[in-house]
């Protein structure tokens, strides 16, 4: 079955999750990794990459998904202060770190 996001509370802290990441590709060259940069405008996430940008739509206050349409989602984790440990990138049901590089 398909799964369906559902938008959900916003999170206060947004700027937390803001930064340069690598993102893995979810299709061949699969070792391949590819910059993008998530970050925050009108207390809304972004994601930037290869001049595009899409709005990140909040499902829970750590998981985020595209508001393009398509089945990705942004995943975070995080310690006791709030900021993001590590950070998964949700395709079509699979699931692969994102790794901070700023």
């Amino acid at each position: 079955m398909p799964y369906h996001h559902k938008e959900g509370p916003v999170n206060t802290a947004l700027n937390n999750y803001a930064g340069s990441y690598l993102m893995p590709l979810t299709r061949p060259p699969y070792m391949a990794n590819f910059p993008v940069e998530i970050v925050v405008k009108n207390d809304k996430l972004y994601v930037k990459a290869s001049g595009k940008e899409i709005e990140l739509k909040p499902e829970t206050t750590t998981k985020f998904f595209f508001a393009d349409g398509t089945d990705q989602q942004i995943e975070f984790e995080k310690d006791s202060t709030g900021n993001a440990t590590k950070v998964w990138h949700i395709a079509w049901g699979i699931k692969k770190e994102i790794k901070k590089i700023d």
